[in-house]
């Protein structure tokens, strides 16, 4: 398969996503923190079952 190169657009995209998922775990995170265990490792997976449901569909239109 050969390799592509990114352009400046596609590299300002993906550090976006980072920041932006950074934002929302971290977020999970403080938010899960005083709740009893549990149910602040479900909040925290449906935090990234989120954002993997979201990242899959703004990549479909890609491939």
């Amino acid at each position: 398969m050969p390799e592509t190169k990114r352009g400046p657009s596609e590299r300002a995209e993906f550090v976006i996503a980072v920041v932006v998922a950074a934002v929302i775990m971290t977020g999970a995170y403080l938010v899960a923190d005083p709740l009893p265990f549990p149910i602040a490792v479900v909040l925290v997976l449906l935090a990234a079952l989120g954002l993997t449901a979201l990242a899959t569909s703004l990549a479909g239109g890609r491939r």
